[in-house]
């Protein structure tokens, strides 16, 4: 009787622990969803702020549709253009000068983005970031091919993944009919600038870029 009252007893037990595992399983299972879960949260965050970083680095160039005129007088997209391709860059006294792209930086999507410079009334060069509406004046060019000073009336902050950095050999071009620079996070001076970039002006003169 005695022996009896010890097994059932011992079963109970069993049926408890038994009872406790499976809820331990349960519980375990549970934890390992949320987990999961907080995992794909996580690299969804992390790919969320690797694709912003990647679009803030992108934001230092010209935009895709951007437009430029050729020597040829067609106006293309900034995206069809090639090195070699000579591209209107200043207009001096009422005379179109064109420049040869010699380098293409890089492409990736006037669209003007907030760290590329272009150039004031006074042929100084401005950060995008920084014109004023109703106060910046920049020079642009009208239908009678000379460049004319013009108050910004508008400025507007867009964010696209797709743009291109390229380089003519006067290091100016005439974007979306703005006056404007080639260069883009530097300092404020062309000239400096131009003296920089000069080996690699030499370079690509010796030796095209393709």
């Amino acid at each position: 009787m005695e022996i009896k009252n010890i097994k059932d007893t011992l079963l109970i037990q069993i049926n408890i622990l038994s009872e406790k595992v499976a809820n331990l399983t349960k519980d375990n299972e549970s934890l390992n969803e949320k987990v999961a879960n907080l995992t794909k949260e996580h690299e969804r965050g992390e790919h969320e702020k690797a694709e912003h970083e990647k679009a803030k680095e992108n934001q230092n160039c010209f935009g895709l549709e951007t437009q430029v005129e050729l020597e040829s007088g067609r106006i293309i997209q900034m995206s069809e253009l090639k090195t070699g391709d000579r591209v209107l860059s200043n207009i001096r006294n009422g005379i179109a000068e064109y420049s040869e792209v010699c380098l293409i930086a890089h492409i990736g999507q006037l669209r003007l983005t907030t760290t590329h410079y272009v150039f004031d009334e006074n042929l100084s060069i401005i950060l995008a970031k920084d014109l004023r509406p109703g106060e910046t004046k920049i020079l642009v060019s009208n239908d009678n091919n000379k460049l004319v000073s013009v108050f910004v009336d508008d400025v507007t902050i867009e964010l696209h993944d797709k743009y291109i950095r390229f380089h003519t050999r006067a290091e100016s071009v005439i974007a979306d009919g703005v006056l404007c620079s080639c260069y883009d996070q530097c300092p404020p001076s062309q000239t400096l600038m131009d003296l920089v970039f000069l080996p690699i002006r030499l370079w690509t003169y010796f030796i095209p870029t393709k």
